[in-house]
């Protein structure tokens, strides 16, 4: 983890998709199999990524698919930008089984929401601008990947 955007050659945005917030809410949209979420945000806080999925069976309030599921969403911001995502999400009772704390695939069931938890931090730089703050890519509130 780094703090600070472009005050160092090590946390430039560089190529990163600047997705505006909504000030009071810090949500984005995500579109996510033909549904708009618009109360979606990215949460690092989050041990999985929650989101409605119909077709995969459950354990308990996490999906639980028979083998690796790739999936893919655009995430939006209220500046109209947009950035397509693909992630996967595993088996949870394989992951928990695996000894390991922390998971790039762990999702579970959310009805009205898209948390983009943990594992979207894998393997992509993430920005978050808070509001007003002042930096390359103008004054946040704003993700960026």
């Amino acid at each position: 983890m780094m703090f600070g955007i472009g005050s160092q050659s090590n946390n430039l945005l560089g190529s990163a998709q600047v997705l505006t917030s909504n000030s009071m809410t810090g949500f984005v949209s995500t579109t996510f199999q033909g549904q708009t979420y618009s109360t979606s945000f990215i949460d690092s806080g989050s041990n999985g990524l929650f989101f409605a999925l119909s077709f995969a069976p459950m354990c308990g309030s996490w999906f639980c698919p028979t083998s690796v599921q790739s999936l893919a969403a655009t995430v939006a911001g209220i500046n109209g930008a947009t950035s397509n995502v693909t992630f996967t999400i595993g088996n949870t009772t394989s992951l928990f089984g695996s000894g390991n704390n922390a998971f790039s695939n762990l999702a579970g069931s959310a009805s009205n929401y898209f948390n983009w938890g943990l594992p979207f931090f894998f393997g992509r730089r993430v920005f978050t601008a808070l509001e007003a703050s002042a930096i390359p890519a103008g004054n946040g509130p704003y993700y960026a990947f």
